[in-house]
C-alpha cells in the first residue's frame, strides 16, 4: 500500500456532462426542436432527426403520422444503454407511439408527458419511431361513430324481436 505522506499537486480538467440534446430539427415555426435527449453526452454529442422511409404500422393510420429515425452521435453510448428521449407534441394532441424493432416488426410504446413533448425510452444510440397526433375531434367522431354504430344494431334487433312478437300474437 502506498501513501501520500508530503504535499502533491494534482492538476485536472473538469469537463461537465452535457445532460440534454436538442436536434437541430425544429417544428415548422422554428419554435422547439423536434425531440430532445436526457442523459449524460460528452461535449461534442448530437442528436438528429430524419422523416424515415419504413412504413407506418397500419394501426398507427388513424390521425396525423410521423415516422422519424432518430440518432445520437458522439454520446459515449453503447448499444445496452437507455436513454430519454423527447418528442414534440407542439398542439397537445394525444399521441400514440411505435418503436421498430430489429426484427422489423412495429411495437407499441409507452408515452408520458413533459410539457410540449411526449417521453419515450430508446436503447442504444438509434431508433425509429411512429407517432400517430389524434385530435379531440377525431377522438369525438370515432367514438360517436361508434356510439352511432351500436345504437343502430340495437335498433335492429329490437325492430326484429318486435317483428317477432307481432307476428307470434297474429297466429293466436
Amino acid at each position: 500500500e502506498e501513501f501520500v505522506t508530503q504535499d502533491m499537486t494534482i492538476e485536472a480538467e473538469y469537463i461537465p456532462w452535457v445532460t440534454i440534446l436538442a436536434s437541430n430539427e425544429n417544428t415548422d415555426d422554428g419554435k422547439l426542436a423536434l425531440a430532445l435527449a436526457e442523459g449524460k453526452f460528452k461535449e461534442n454529442a448530437a442528436l438528429s432527426v430524419s422523416d424515415s422511409s419504413i412504413e407506418p404500422p397500419e394501426t398507427a393510420k388513424i390521425g396525423e403520422t410521423k415516422v422519424w429515425d432518430i440518432r445520437l452521435t458522439g454520446t459515449g453510448l453503447s448499444d445496452s444503454d437507455t436513454t430519454r428521449i423527447r418528442l414534440v407534441n407542439n398542439n397537445k394532441s394525444r399521441v400514440y407511439a411505435w418503436k421498430y424493432t430489429e426484427s422489423g416488426e412495429w411495437e407499441k410504446v409507452k408515452l408520458t408527458n413533459k410539457g410540449k413533448y411526449v417521453c419515450a425510452d430508446i436503447n442504444g444510440t438509434s431508433a425509429t419511431i411512429c407517432l400517430t397526433y389524434t385530435t379531440a375531434s377525431n377522438i369525438t367522431s370515432i367514438v360517436v361513430l361508434a356510439i352511432c354504430g351500436a345504437l343502430a344494431i340495437l335498433a335492429f334487433i329490437f325492430r326484429k324481436k318486435l317483428a317477432l312478437v307481432i307476428r307470434r300474437k297474429k297466429a293466436v
